[in-house]
């Protein structure tokens, strides 16, 4: 998978987080399903990080809006667009960013260190409130 690009395949996205290291994000069965049908078992350096790692979905038309309130990423289509993928300081922890729109409508991944994921949650939450409609909470 090329540095900087994802893709969804099925249930999971498969990402070129970094250059010469791939990963695969969605649910234990879904990434387990994924690797059955490729040689990645085979490769030396395959570790699974679901228990060290916390992703948080930021999705919908204001999710843009609410990440600019925690991440100076340009987060606008030319910069950004639907596929793309790295690395970038939100709420002031190192998170893997990964753009993976659903049915056109914008759909953000960011991963962090499990310890850290109760303080994102919360900035996150903190961000988006006020995006979202007193009759949805």
């Amino acid at each position: 998978m090329p540095f900087g690009t994802s893709r969804r395949d099925g249930d999971v996205v498969v990402c070129g987080i970094r250059p010469g290291e791939t990963m695969i994000v969605g649910r234990p069965d879904a990434v387990a399903t994924h690797v059955s049908g490729t040689d990645i078992l085979d490769r030396s350096g395959t570790v699974d990080i679901g228990h060290s790692r916390s992703v948080f979905e930021v999705s919908g038309l204001q999710a843009t809006k609410a990440l600019e309130k925690v991440c100076s990423l340009d987060w606008s289509d030319a910069m950004m667009p639907d596929g793309a993928c790295g690395s970038a300081s939100v709420a002031k922890i190192g998170c893997d960013v990964i753009r993976s729109d659903d049915d056109g409508r914008p759909r953000y991944l960011l991963l962090c260190d499990r310890s850290l994921g109760q303080y994102l949650y919360e900035c996150l939450v903190d961000a988006a409130a006020e995006f979202v409609s007193r009759t949805t909470m």
